[in-house]
């Protein structure tokens, strides 16, 4: 997720509000990976219903290009966006990918996420270690 999340930040997180609101496009999710028992933090870029596909120019939803302000490509290799779908997201399953796409185990590798494996949203981080300008950055 690096940049918005990088290693070493520690997060607040709503555990709550998923049991009232529904994952919608483009929220950051703490999710439970139920094969692996393990916590992930990625970004919900598709919902149930929605055609998804990606190719070196970037993610197209549902027929159109959308733009991603959040992602990042480092620009200093020569890697592409690998190629992937379409693919139509099942009722009630989300469709997550790291904010960093060429190094994120994703959606595109491991399947849609089940909305009653996401656990909670990320409000902001509170601390960061040895990098204090980013306690307080918040996920919006």
């Amino acid at each position: 997720m690096s940049p918005t999340i990088v290693n070493g930040d520690h997060l607040i997180v709503d555990m709550r509000y998923y049991k009232t609101h529904n994952p919608e496009r483009g929220d950051v999710v703490v999710y439970l990976m139920p094969q692996f028992n393990v916590l992930y933090v990625k970004r919900v870029v598709a919902i149930g219903g929605d055609t998804i596909a990606t190719d070196s120019e970037g993610t197209i939803l549902n027929g159109k290009r959308i733009a991603e302000p959040y992602v990042y490509l480092d620009g200093k290799s020569d890697e592409k966006v690998e190629k992937f779908g379409p693919t139509t997201v099942p009722t009630n399953q989300v469709f997550v990918m790291g904010d960093n796409r060429n190094h994120s185990y994703d959606s595109r590798y491991t399947g849609t996420v089940g909305v009653d494996h996401v656990l909670g949203k990320p409000l902001y981080i509170y601390y960061s270690s040895g990098k204090l300008d980013r306690i307080g950055h918040s996920f919006e």
